[in-house]
């Protein structure tokens, strides 16, 4: 790949360009150019930090296979009958306010990876017809990002393996549409993506699901048997403050490797530990439990000295100690905590 600055794309050979990564001080005009993109014919790979619209031109770009940003708005398609399709675009993340009209879907059929996020207006939510996600048999990862959704206005693919969703406020018990996905195996739940008090999940649902990560949520009663997760691995709850316990049966889960706890209250906590100590006393040596650093509580000075050397280090991102032998706590830097949800 190569990076040009303060020059102009004729210079460039624009045609032969594979890759192009745009960066701040390059002065290309997407936003109202129409010739330049044209001469991109041949480009692959999109990326970009500065500019903010996409115009219609991108459309007409068939050899695009993946397009990154920070925050992109992507203007509408134009219908005609010779259009061309993007069947090979397989990326297209941190897009605002995205349209999933039928025009847009028909030109994305391939589409495996969509980041997508609504600034909350006053618009109708029937206008991002985002019930047409469903028809993206090829999507595999979807991110979604928005305020005050309710869970009828989306469809969802059942080629779906991973899903994350944010600041949604969904009630729990709209969560089967979700738990009816077959291919579901990763699900992580951010900033209050489900809102309320209790959530019962139902027999047969997440066939697949290995990893569930919840960060920030009021839930305070949560029933769940092992036959609710059948093949989960991983569970990660951050910031549940309300949460009073884990549900005891999650430790029967045969397939569970490690639950993670941080930022939990002091019967949550509690909860942790019993099902470490259920688990190890039924001969379940395997399972890993991590509980965030108590600050009230001197485990022993050796972790103490372990803890402040592993904050201090970058490249650590685990650590766990030998004490108590029924219980490994987890020391993680914030900037690592952060990182984590990139996964």
């Amino acid at each position: 790949m190569k990076y040009f600055d303060d020059t102009t794309l004729e210079s460039l050979h624009p045609t032969r360009l594979r890759c192009l990564k745009i960066l701040r001080g390059f002065d290309l005009e997407f936003t109202t150019s129409s010739t330049v993109l044209p001469l991109l014919w041949n480009l692959q790979i999109l990326e970009t930090k500065y500019l903010k619209v996409l115009p219609y031109e991108i459309w007409d770009m068939p050899q695009l296979r993946h397009i990154t940003s920070i925050r992109l708005t992507l203007l509408d398609p134009v219908v005609a009958q010779d259009c061309t399709d993007l069947e090979n675009l397989q990326t297209l993340t941190r897009v605002l306010d995205f349209r999933c009209t039928d025009e847009v879907i028909k030109r994305i059929p391939n589409i495996k990876e969509l980041y997508i996020s609504y600034t909350g207006s006053d618009v109708e939510w029937s206008y991002y017809c985002l019930y047409n996600l469903a028809l993206l048999h090829k999507l595999e990862w979807l991110k979604l990002v928005t305020e005050v959704f309710l869970v009828e206005h989306i469809g969802f693919p059942s080629s779906l393996k991973k899903l994350e969703l944010s600041h949604c406020r969904i009630p729990w018990e709209h969560m089967t549409v979700i738990g009816s996905l077959p291919n579901l195996k990763k699900l992580y739940l951010i900033d209050y993506a489900f809102e309320g008090a209790d959530w019962n999940p139902v027999e047969g649902e997440f066939p697949r699901l290995e990893e569930l990560m919840i960060f920030k949520s009021n839930l305070v009663w949560w029933t769940a048997e092992n036959i609710h997760f059948p093949n989960l691995k991983l569970l990660r709850l951050y910031s549940m403050h309300k949460l009073q316990e884990i549900p005891s049966s999650i430790g029967d889960i045969n397939t569970l490797e490690k639950i993670v706890l941080r930022g939990g209250n002091k019967s949550a906590k509690d909860s942790a530990k019993q099902i470490a100590e259920e688990q190890y006393n039924n001969g379940n040596e395997s399972l890993q439990v991590y509980v965030d650093w108590d600050k009230d509580r001197v485990v022993c000075r050796k972790v103490l000295q372990l803890k402040l050397m592993v904050e201090a280090c970058f490249d650590v991102e685990y650590l766990a100690f030998d004490v108590p032998p029924l219980m490994q706590y987890e020391v993680k830097n914030e900037a690592d905590f952060c990182m984590g949800f990139k996964c």
